[in-house]
């Protein structure tokens, strides 16, 4: 994952051993079409996302005050 990194606008300014560390603790998984990866309200929100190919919609919903 350490080349995928490098190319990662947000992830530029780390070092080369930061990406390494980072590269470590990455795991991959493969969605399909149309299936929701995580929703607004679900357990795990501690879980950073990268998109390394194809695309995704993120939305949010309004709360009612």
């Amino acid at each position: 994952h350490e080349g995928f990194l490098e190319n990662v606008p947000i992830l530029m300014e780390l070092t080369k051993y930061e990406r390494f560390r980072l590269a470590e603790s990455l795991q991959s998984a493969t969605y399909n079409d149309g299936e929701v990866i995580i929703s607004q309200g679900d357990e795990g929100g501690d879980i950073f996302y990268i998109i390394e190919k194809g695309s995704v919609i993120c939305t949010k919903k309004q709360l009612n005050c």
